[in-house]
């Protein structure tokens, strides 16, 4: 009786667990604040910004987003190098590397290993990182292992961020809230 019992209780604490950590298929299609566009598929998402694509990951919610809420956790995978303010705003100004990104999608692990080529050759703000050696004779610095990475993944702390919102989906409108604001997006 006792076994059966822990059995059924395992199952049903298994089942709850689960089931927080789904995606509210009622978010599904593209909705639509200022100039981006969210579009959510089954627990993939993407952002189009100023007409073109722009990040994709994938997410999970958490209590049902109706009018009680519930949370949002976003996780970016990836970012497509046809939008400008990612590969001029951010990784050209972080790096001081002209990347020529292609419109492909580039994950972290993609735009860490671009980075480390062109700073192994001597191009970018991280070949000219460590310059002031004892020595004086200004060779480029060389970087112990994962100390290069290490600097790398900082800088794109910023683009390829976890994050979570609360959320609640109200007819034809999807409101997350920040702790700076609340977005209402319209479903397109």
């Amino acid at each position: 009786m006792t076994k059966r019992f822990l059995a059924v209780t395992f199952a049903v604490i298994t089942l709850a667990f689960t089931a927080t950590a789904t995606a509210n298929p009622a978010l599904n299609g593209a909705w639509v604040y200022r100039d981006d566009v969210f579009i959510f598929d089954n627990g993939n998402w993407e952002t189009w910004h100023e007409g073109n694509r722009d990040m994709a990951g994938t997410y999970t919610t958490d209590g049902g987003g109706t009018a009680n809420g519930g949370t949002l956790t976003l996780v970016t995978t990836a970012i497509h190098g046809g939008t400008n303010r990612w590969r001029d705003w951010h990784l050209n100004d972080s790096f001081g590397i002209e990347m020529d990104l292609s419109r492909n999608w580039y994950t972290k692990s993609d735009i860490r290993a671009i980075v480390i080529a062109a700073t192994l050759a001597g191009r970018g703000r991280l070949a000219r990182w460590e310059l002031d050696d004892p020595e004086g004779d200004g060779r480029l610095a060389t970087w112990e292992p994962g100390v290069l990475e290490a600097k790398i993944d900082e800088e794109l702390y910023d683009i390829f961020v976890n994050f979570t919102v609360a959320y609640r989906i109200d007819g034809n409108t999807l409101v997350m809230i920040t702790i700076y604001e609340e977005m209402r997006f319209t479903r397109r």
